[in-house]
């Protein structure tokens, strides 16, 4: 039901309009008033504009959802469906770039021209730009989904590219390697030599050796079992989780040497760190731990 009525000002007569459009999705009723028409006819074609409006995607939502709200409710599904870690990566870049840049506009006032000229100024100061344009378009895509917003503009502009430079591999000679071991052994740590030979003879990564539990290391097979990596949550939490690919899933061979320095450091971690007060007896014990016996910020 809509009601129009004619008032009159400083400036002139103008029209008012009040109408009910219908229910929210949160089953709030639906009000509006609008004035400064200059005639009936212009208040009733606005009346009918914001119904046909309402009708699609909600005006409540439309005319009041900020950007910044789309992605508290995207995060909260976003959580749902990765790692803590991805949730973490995602929340780090979204709230040092994304939300500078849109947080604080209403969702239909975001245009492929605005997005365009943000995705072009990532583009010239960092070289994850790439990865800031996939999140914004994300949580666009998010919008569309629930519908609160008709069309994803993120998804329609073009992606600059950046000219490919060739960067020269950096990995260690064979003769670097041994000059970096025998400085370890001059050193006499124990803990460093192994964690190190671990690394090199293996080529796993270090967020892969930091999770490693003795039950992963089988002495008479000599075997190493990799299925876990030690990682970062969003609330700076260390955990433990899987890999991102099955290929990450291994098990692998393991030179004598190796096998030696494996053996040497578990019987050198027991003697340590019962001095500390702590037992290391446990096979679930984790092979590189700091002076409290805690995992390693990664």
């Amino acid at each position: 039901m809509a009601m129009f009525r004619e008032y009159e000002s400083k400036k002139g007569n103008f029209w008012e309009l009040r109408a009910y459009l219908g229910q929210s999705d949160e089953g709030k009723e639906v009000r509006i008033t609008r004035r400064g028409f200059k005639t009936k006819k212009a208040a009733q074609k606005e009346l009918s504009r914001l119904q046909v409006e309402f009708d699609e995607n909600g005006l409540q939502h439309r005319q009041s959802m900020t950007f910044r709200e789309l992605y508290d409710l995207w995060l909260e599904q976003y959580r749902l469906s990765v790692k803590p870690s991805s949730v973490a990566t995602a929340r780090r870049y979204c709230e040092l770039h994304v939300l500078p840049a849109f947080g604080k506009m209403k969702i239909d006032k975001i245009t492929i021209s605005y997005c365009q000229k943000v995705v072009n100024r990532w583009h010239s100061k960092y070289k994850q730009y790439g990865y800031l344009k996939k999140e914004a378009q994300k949580i666009m895509k998010y919008g569309v989904a629930i519908e609160v917003m008709k069309s994803n503009p993120m998804q329609k502009i073009i992606t600059p590219r950046k000219k490919e430079v060739e960067q020269p591999i950096k990995f260690y000679t064979k003769e670097e390697l041994k000059t970096f071991f025998k400085h370890l052994e001059s050193m006499r740590t124990i803990k460093l030599e192994t964690f190190f030979r671990v690394i090199a003879f293996t080529g796993m990564r270090k967020s892969e050796v930091l999770s490693l539990q003795w039950t992963d290391v089988d002495f008479s097979k000599k075997t190493l079992s990799i299925g876990k990596t030690l990682a970062i949550d969003e609330f700076g939490k260390i955990i433990i989780q899987e890999p991102k690919t099955t290929n990450s899933l291994r098990t692998i061979k393991l030179d004598d040497i190796t096998i030696l320095k494996l053996r040497n450091w578990q019987m050198a971690q027991r003697e340590m760190y019962l001095k500390l007060g702590f037992n290391t007896f446990s096979k679930d014990q984790f092979l590189f731990t700091n002076k409290k016996n805690e995992l390693y910020y990664p």
